[in-house]
């Protein structure tokens, strides 16, 4: 396991390829990414761990952060044709027991609506928690709508 925000652009290449397999647009703004990663290292409150195969290149990696009590996994990666099956469960087990090491209470997964991610984050054993979401519309057609469908 390699670790360090030096690895940032080989991650987002990785990240984004992720992406590209599945025929989907990159949701993500990388100029935000890299500043949160900078800014999360500069601050020592966040990582990039990373699996190498035997030619040194990268082929799973996670990054995480982490405040006073709780280490939350942001965004993960592997390339599956190079990348060991257990790559990323290597990576994540590490995380955990980095956050231990720092003290910190609670791994968060930050969960995902994936039901594969899902069901791979619950073979951790952890809680699932449920949490709400709410919106606030100004709209005056918002209003009639939601007054004569429900």
């Amino acid at each position: 396991i390699v670790t360090g925000n030096k690895l940032l652009p080989l991650f987002q290449q990785l990240h984004k390829a992720t992406f590209d397999r599945k025929n989907k647009p990159y949701p993500f703004d990388a100029a935000m990414i890299e500043k949160l990663v900078k800014e999360s290292g500069r601050r020592e409150a966040g990582n990039i761990y990373a699996v190498q195969d035997g030619d040194q290149e990268i082929t799973a990696a996670i990054f995480t952060v982490w405040d006073h009590s709780k280490m939350y996994l942001l965004l993960s990666t592997v390339d599956p044709e190079k990348a060991h099956p257990g790559a990323v469960r290597l990576l994540i087990w590490h995380a955990i027991k980095e956050a231990k090491l720092k003290g910190l209470h609670a791994f968060d997964f930050e969960g995902s609506m994936d039901p594969g991610i899902a069901a791979f984050f619950r073979r951790f054993g952890g809680h699932q928690k449920t949490y709400l979401c709410f919106t606030k519309h100004k709209s005056l057609l918002w209003k009639w709508k939601r007054a004569l469908l429900g």
